[in-house]
């Protein structure tokens, strides 16, 4: 069973794995497409409006101004480069492009921080200049200048952050989605955990799949259900216990009053054959109070939950012979005549616990000396199957019995094979009464102590 746990577990890690893989790599691969779609579409777009808008002429005209007046004061003409360049520097400026009918004049340009995009319109400078040039009167006469200052590099980062954000949140919703069947199962497995926890053990738990989740919630079901086997196990015990409480206190009573009222009249007696005749009846009584007070204490060592230590695998010949031998002798000693087959045809090996076997055969014993008919013979014999030795006693009802039966013997008997982790069977009409105990055969290994 471990086995087979550790190999699931292997086996449930593994798909667990590769379903976090899979969602991982299918988030991450939508989640880039649709950033990268949409960042080409936005720049196609930006690139387009800039491209045939007077953007670029209108962002520049404050600082044509500025020119225009520096050039008046300083009586700057066109190809003064040293004096266009200084006032470049003192206003930050990185690229500047004067033309006078189609003739370059001036050119200071610097492309290490444009964009793609930028970098594109200063190839096709002269196009750009001609559309986005303001005109301004130089010394010299007037002449086209473009000054570019990147205004619109910005609204290129806002599309790359805002694209790379979409495309996180998509890749995030993507693997969220696909862990919204596992998340829904923890929440419910923690509400049935807790559940357990309050002592409602009724309502079954039922996650389904093949992950670590399900294997996790396959665990806690079984232990549910063994908390609750084990919880209606201790309340049939507390009921069988009150049970048999309740009518040993019952069977008590007769005996008891009897005796009572036999020394009552014993007292009373002048003779010493009527005070014998009591006495005897008296002893009688007293023996039944003793023989019920023993099953019932014998009842309770049994019901123990304590695990008890059986012995080494031993041959079913040596280990239970001596105690067949045994209730042979007592009950051939008792009248009975007894019929036994050959009992350990085949060879096995089991395990027992001694004073469980002699508890057990002193019940059997008593059962068959006050409820057996006398004139009836009674038959050991046995058999096996493939987990089981078999040891069945049969005998005839007595049409009166020795005494009523409490049945508490036959539950001593059932209860110390179950410490031995066997079992004990009886089946009964009105003509007879067969008991048979069950004795696990060995196999390969066993545990040192019994399970139950």
């Amino acid at each position: 069973m471990d086995n087979q746990r550790h190999t699931l577990n292997k086996k449930s890690e593994h798909v667990y794995h590769y379903k976090i893989a899979g969602l991982v790599a299918g988030a991450l691969f939508f989640g880039t497409l649709i950033s990268a779609v949409l960042f080409l579409s936005g720049d196609k777009i930006l690139h387009s409006y800039f491209e045939t808008s007077d953007y670029l002429y209108r962002i520049e005209t404050h600082r044509m101004y500025t020119l225009q007046n520096w050039v008046n004061e300083n009586n700057i003409s066109a190809s003064d480069t040293d004096q266009l360049s200084e006032w470049m520097s003192q206003q930050n400026l990185s690229n500047m492009f004067i033309q006078r009918n189609d003739n370059s004049l001036f050119r200071n340009l610097s492309t290490k921080s444009f964009s793609s995009s930028t970098v594109f319109q200063i190839q096709s400078l002269p196009d750009v200049a001609k559309r986005n040039a303001h005109r301004i009167d130089f010394s010299d006469g007037a002449a086209d200048v473009f000054i570019y200052e990147g205004f619109e590099q910005k609204y290129y980062i806002i599309l790359f952050l805002s694209t790379g954000l979409i495309g996180i949140l998509t890749s995030m919703l993507i693997f969220f989605s696909g862990f919204k069947k596992e998340i829904n199962d923890i929440r419910i497995l923690n509400q049935k955990i807790s559940d357990i926890g309050a002592g409602n053990l009724d309502t079954p738990i039922s996650i389904t799949g093949n992950d670590e989740i399900a294997y996790l919630t396959s665990g806690i079901e079984s232990m549910r259900v063994s908390l609750l086997e084990k919880e209606q196990h201790e309340q049939e015990m507390k009921q069988a216990q009150q049970r048999l409480v309740l009518g040993m206190a019952h069977d008590l009573r007769t005996p008891l009053a009897t005796l009572l009222t036999d020394l009552e009249l014993l007292k009373r007696q002048p003779s010493e054959t009527d005070k014998l005749k009591y006495a005897e009846r008296a002893l009688i009584k007293t023996q039944e109070i003793r023989t019920l007070s023993d099953q019932l204490f014998e009842y309770f060592l049994a019901s123990a939950e304590e695990p008890v230590l059986l012995e080494p695998c031993e041959s079913a010949k040596y280990a239970l012979g001596d105690y067949l031998s045994e209730l042979y002798l007592y009950l051939s000693q008792e009248g009975f005549e007894v019929y036994a087959e050959e009992l350990f045809s085949q060879e096995v090996k089991v395990r027992i616990h001694m004073e469980y076997m002699n508890r057990i055969i002193n019940n059997i014993f008593s059962n068959i000396e006050k409820y057996a008919d006398r004139q009836e013979p009674i038959f050991f014999s046995t058999n096996r199957t493939d987990d089981y030795l078999i040891i069945s006693f049969r005998n005839k009802i007595a049409a009166a019995p020795y005494s009523p039966s409490t049945g508490i013997g036959v539950k001593n008997i059932a209860l110390m094979m179950q410490k031995m982790n066997g079992k004990m069977e009886q089946f009964a009409d009105s003509t007879y009464y067969e008991i048979q105990l069950y004795f696990p055969i060995c196999q390969d290994s066993f545990p040192s102590e019994s399970t139950c």
